[in-house]
């Protein structure tokens, strides 16, 4: 179940066929949804990326990795920035786009509809990684199974509510 949502996950025609379904529906407003998901996802790597500006101070990271834990705040920052590129983008170009187009935008440019969503998760994962080695040795080794689980556990969430939305007809 969680390894088919993974899958899916990068599959920019399952996307697709979700979004051109929900556009066949005469009581969902197509234009409006794809406006609100790219904005909120915009405004999530926007907070993604102030956390990251809040702890680039890497003074109480442990010695040994602090290189490790400004390569990781680089990595978040730049995929935060690229969720907030791609989604500007999105939302910015869906704006020119008459209601009645939005097939056609979906169909054209369904692909780049992955990218926000997976540079955001790995924004997060870096952030996790990030928060665990801040508060320096011994403390980071007794926050890393916590971290972890509550991850996993997050991202399991995130595959079977995926996995179940994708089978409803």
């Amino acid at each position: 179940m969680c390894i088919d949502a993974i899958k899916s996950l990068f599959s920019s025609s399952a996307r697709k066929e979700q979004w051109l379904k929900l556009d066949k529906d005469p009581e969902v407003d197509t234009y409006s949804r794809i406006i609100k998901q790219y904005e909120l996802i915009s405004i999530l790597s926007g907070l993604v990326t102030g956390t990251f500006g809040m702890i680039l101070d890497n003074k109480n990271v442990y010695d040994s990795y602090k290189s490790v834990y400004s390569v990781f705040a680089g990595l978040g920052i730049l995929f935060s920035l690229g969720t907030v590129l791609i989604s500007l983008t999105i939302t910015t170009l869906l704006g020119a786009v008459r209601k009645r187009d939005i097939s056609k935008f979906v169909e054209s440019f369904s692909g780049y509809f992955t990218a926000p969503v997976t540079f955001l998760f790995l924004a997060i994962t870096s952030m996790f990684t990030c928060i665990v080695m801040y508060f320096g040795s011994p403390v980071a080794w007794i926050l890393l199974p916590f971290g972890i689980i509550m991850y996993m556990y997050c991202f399991w969430v995130y595959c079977v509510v995926r996995s179940e939305v994708i089978k409803w007809e």
